[in-house]
């Protein structure tokens, strides 16, 4: 009898356990396939990566330094000899320049973004279509 009561105990604590089914609403379906879709995903990389690349544009204005060095041994010579050379430079301006081409850059970013919102729409929409098909067969 203590037996079947540890079983009965057991068997009752791990049926609490299990964890119950979660409805989804059609919505709160939808927003998981959008926001899992590999897709959309890539898009916003996409998006993501022009913005940076509008950014890096205008790296064109800042200051750059370059350090070269060489070490060298003529020929039939013992000794090695070495030169270093230390240069400095920044565009003061441009007409056409990085000002235009972050400007380029930036408009392709933002159509890009018009582009991901207009694809996001289209799958959400997508989405919307098959369940409701879905319901009506």
């Amino acid at each position: 009898i203590i037996f079947l009561f540890f079983v009965l105990l057991i068997s009752t604590t791990l049926d609490a356990q299990k964890p119950t089914p979660q409805q989804l609403t059609m919505n709160d379906a939808v927003q998981r396939a959008l926001k899992h879709s590999p897709d959309l995903k890539a898009w916003r990389y996409q998006v993501q990566a022009l913005k940076s690349g509008a950014k890096s544009e205008m790296a064109g204005y800042y200051p750059t330094v370059d350090l070269t060095s060489k070490v060298y041994q003529n020929n039939g010579e013992k000794n090695l000899d070495s030169t270093t050379q230390l240069s400095t430079s920044q565009l003061v301006y441009s007409f056409a320049g990085p000002l235009q081409r972050y400007q380029q850059a930036k408009n392709i970013a933002q159509v890009s973004e018009l582009d991901r919102i207009i694809q996001s729409n289209q799958t959400r929409l997508t989405f919307y279509f098959h369940i409701l098909q879905g319901m009506h067969l």
